[in-house]
C-alpha cells in the first residue's frame, strides 16, 4: 500500500505540476495580451497627441510667415494693381499719344479681348458722303488692318514696372475689292 500511496502522490504532482504549468502558461498569454492592448492604446494617444502638436506648430509657423511677409505680399498686390490700372488708362489714352497715326474720334474701345477699333473717316461730315456720286478710288480701296503697341517696359530689382516708350507696329492689312 505505501507503494500504491507513492505512486498516487506521484501522479498527483505531476498533475499539480501540468495544472500549474498551464495556468502559468495561460496567464502569461494574459497578461501579454494584456500589455500588448495597453501599448497599442498609449501608441495611438502619442500618436494623435504628436500629430495635434505638429498641426498646432505647423499653424503657428504659416502665421509667422504670413507676419514676416505681409508686407511684402501688401506691395505685390499694390504694384499688381496698379500696373492694371495702368494698363487700362494707356488703352483709353492710346489714341492721343504721337506717333498713333489715326484720327481719336475714329476710334472706339471694346475692352476685352480686343481693345479697341479704328474707323477711318468716321468723323467725315453726311455732306461730304452724300455729296460723292462715285466713291473715289480711295475710298472703294478701303485696307483693313491691325496695329499693335510696342510697349517696353523695365523689371529692376524693386520689380516695379515702369512705362518707358510707347511704339505703334502696323499689322498687314488685306484690300477690299
Amino acid at each position: 500500500m505505501s507503494e500504491q500511496l507513492g505512486v498516487f502522490f506521484l501522479v498527483l504532482v505531476i498533475l499539480a505540476a501540468s495544472v500549474c504549468l498551464y495556468l502559468s502558461i495561460t496567464m502569461s498569454r494574459r497578461v501579454q495580451m494584456g500589455i500588448n492592448r495597453w501599448r497599442n492604446e498609449e501608441k495611438g494617444a502619442l500618436e494623435t497627441q504628436l500629430k495635434q502638436l505638429a498641426d498646432a506648430d505647423a499653424r503657428l509657423q504659416i502665421e509667422r510667415w504670413k507676419q514676416e511677409h505681409e508686407q511684402e505680399i501688401r506691395l505685390d498686390a499694390v504694384q499688381r494693381s496698379s500696373a492694371i490700372t495702368r494698363g487700362k488708362v494707356t488703352e483709353h489714352i492710346v489714341p492721343y499719344l504721337p506717333g498713333f497715326d489715326l484720327d481719336p474720334k475714329g476710334i472706339r474701345f471694346l475692352g476685352t479681348p480686343i481693345d479697341l477699333i479704328a474707323f477711318r473717316g468716321l468723323n467725315a461730315s453726311v455732306e461730304d458722303i452724300l455729296g460723292q456720286r462715285r466713291p473715289t478710288r480711295a475710298a472703294s480701296s478701303a485696307s483693313i488692318g491691325c496695329a499693335g503697341p510696342s510697349i517696353s517696359t523695365s523689371h529692376g530689382d524693386s520689380q516695379d514696372s515702369r512705362m518707358e516708350g510707347i511704339g505703334w507696329e502696323r499689322g498687314g492689312g488685306r484690300r477690299r475689292q
